[in-house]
């Protein structure tokens, strides 16, 4: 499991403990139970450091939550990699115990794993919506968050807590040893010897909520993907902009690696029941030259397209039926498209860039998330693969039947935002087989709803048009009326913030 670059400083690598040697003197014994008792602290150290950053982050994640910004696509990606690490050294610390841990040691590491385990049970279970992100990401088997389970079964069962405690019990820990100060200092520790009930305090309870949001989640996504399979082939006729060989070439001379493409097919019927202009999001990979002259080409990150680019299948997408390539020659099939771009994604260091690579390959094996809940990342969308592979950009999202959604038009319009991390590049439409009108951001904002700032010569702002129901008198009867006004906001990005 590949950890984060967060967790680099945290996640410190020990070896598995040396087999047993012959033991031909009372020396060699000494120095064998020294060496394990090192070890074993070392790795109880390392653990109890992982599980300062999850704990630490957790709150941190909470408080975003409680202000009411949206987790990015890196926040998302750092609780898998900081569980999956976390889990990881959690499962060996707990195995070596039983092969070679004495009485004490394995006391003091089991206080330490069911504690800690209980700890960061309850920050990440406590609150709804990371309770969900994890339980969904235990769900894609390539996270690595399956033994959360095996673990929370054996670590806070009641016959564990029942265990610890029946060995606590009678027993007095007096020496300055490290596993008896582990023991003494516990929690578990002083509930024993006030004649309390382990079992209560390391407990865990279910959420009646979840499973209902989870049958609420299911029906959605059934009733999606059943649409999806009914309406998602019905097209009638080819896109304008097809096979038009002199545009295809100008789309190329303007893509750079990492673009974002934006389409619009008027021909498809699924098209028309997504909101907004645009009903699909790919990435443009860029072509062998141009990752050549970054200096990215031969990096092992590269390896999951490097075959697919040198075939021409330059571009990466999430469809219904699963993630694919594309050449641009075939996505073309349209009648409208726009570029936009990260306006650093290609300064950003050689690892940084790499890692956009990385996550992107990361999404491979996932299926479509007809639920378009961007918080759940076992399943994706197209624009949640941008999402969770583009760092800390704070994409714009909806909020619909309590999950926060993002299409195509929220990750088109941030390029509108004032002082936004992504630019507009380029819009193309064509209303007639061939005629292709390159079209500019003004063209751009309006098919999104908004218009420039009055009296301004850059920045725009969101038309939104506001309705209500009024009552009025018609001839001595009351009757009713619907009165709409345009108002308009105008969308600074928000800059996540750092932990």
């Amino acid at each position: 499991m590949k950890k984060s670059v967060v967790l680099i400083s945290l996640i410190l690598q020990f070896g598995a403990f040396a087999p047993a040697i012959a033991q031909t003197t009372d020396f060699t014994v000494f120095q064998n139970a020294t060496q394990k008792r090192q070890d074993f602290i070392a790795a109880i150290t390392h653990h109890q450091k992982l599980q300062t950053f999850l704990f630490s982050y957790g709150e941190f994640l909470i408080h975003e939550i409680q202000a009411k910004r949206s987790l990015t696509g890196e926040h998302l990606n750092s609780i898998q990699e900081g569980l999956s690490a976390y889990l990881d050294e959690s499962m060996s610390l707990y195995n070596l115990s039983l092969e070679r841990a004495n009485w004490g040691q394995k006391l003091a590491i089991d206080i330490h794993l069911a504690e800690s385990l209980k700890a960061v049970y309850d920050i990440y279970y406590g609150q709804s919506l990371l309770r969900k992100i994890v339980k969904d990401q235990q769900q894609f088997e390539d996270y690595g968050l399956g033994s959360m389970s095996v673990l929370k079964d054996i670590l806070l069962s009641k016959d564990f807590a029942k265990s610890i405690a029946a060995r606590l019990e009678n027993r007095t820990f007096e020496s300055e040893s490290f596993f008896d100060q582990l023991i003494v200092d516990s929690r578990s520790h002083s509930i024993v010897k006030a004649n309390g009930k382990l079992e209560d305090y390391l407990r865990i309870g279910d959420s009646f909520s979840d499973r209902v949001s989870s049958v609420v989640g299911s029906i959605t996504s059934a009733l999606s993907q059943g649409f999806g399979a009914l309406v998602g082939n019905i097209e009638w006729r080819t896109g304008y902009l097809y096979q038009n060989e002199i545009f295809t070439q100008q789309i190329k001379s303007q893509l750079k690696p990492l673009d974002l493409l934006f389409e619009k097919k008027s021909f498809k019927l699924t098209d028309k029941t997504i909101p907004g202009n645009w009903g699909h999001t790919a990435v443009w990979l860029g072509e062998e030259a141009q990752l050549r002259a970054l200096g990215i080409w031969d990096a092992p990150e590269l390896d999951f397209f490097r075959e697919k680019i040198r075939n021409g299948e330059s571009i990466f997408e999430m469809r219904r039926w699963g993630m694919q390539f594309d050449s641009i020659e075939n996505f073309l099939n349209l009648d409208e498209i726009s570029i936009t771009r990260v306006s650093d994604i290609l300064n950003r260091t050689k690892s940084d860039l790499l890692k956009v690579y990385r996550l992107l390959s990361e999404q491979a094996n996932k299926g479509y998330d007809f639920s378009f809940d961007a918080m759940a990342t076992a399943k994706v969308t197209c624009t949640e693969i941008v999402m969770l592979s583009y760092g800390q950009v704070n994409w714009p999202m909806d909020r619909v039947l309590g999950r926060f959604s993002i299409t195509p038009n929220n990750m088109a319009e941030i390029a509108l935002f004032d002082h936004s991390p992504v630019e507009f590049v380029a819009y193309y439409r064509a209303k007639k087989l061939h005629e292709v009108q390159s079209l500019d951001i003004n063209e751009f904002a309006r098919v999104l709803e908004y218009r420039k700032r009055a009296g301004e010569s850059l920045g725009f702002e969101k038309v939104l048009r506001i309705c209500k129901n009024e009552r009025y008198r018609h001839h001595g009867a009351m009757r009713m009326r619907l009165r709409c006004h345009d108002e308009f906001q105008t969308n600074s990005y928000d800059e996540p913030r750092e932990y």
